[in-house]
């Protein structure tokens, strides 16, 4: 069962992205790092598209935090 329930914002981008790598990971922009760093494994996130106004997939989280700045996203 779920610890924890968290939304984050993504764009329509990134989104596809991180789908296309069946959500191992997902991009957020800094300011989100706080809640990313509470977040614990078996948690689950759903995540909204902004420019589209929707709820688009829902997922678990299975590692904790991973800081990595490889070029993978498209700038916000």
């Amino acid at each position: 069962m779920p610890k924890s329930f968290w939304m984050v914002v993504n764009n329509p981008a990134n989104f596809q992205i991180a789908r296309k790598r069946g959500f191992d990971l997902v991009g957020l922009q800094a300011h989100h790092r706080r809640k990313v760093q509470r977040m614990e494994p078996d948690d689950r996130v759903l995540i909204y598209i902004s420019q589209k106004r929707c709820f688009a997939a829902t997922a678990t989280v299975t590692t904790s935090m991973i800081e990595d700045h490889s070029p993978i996203w498209e700038p916000e």
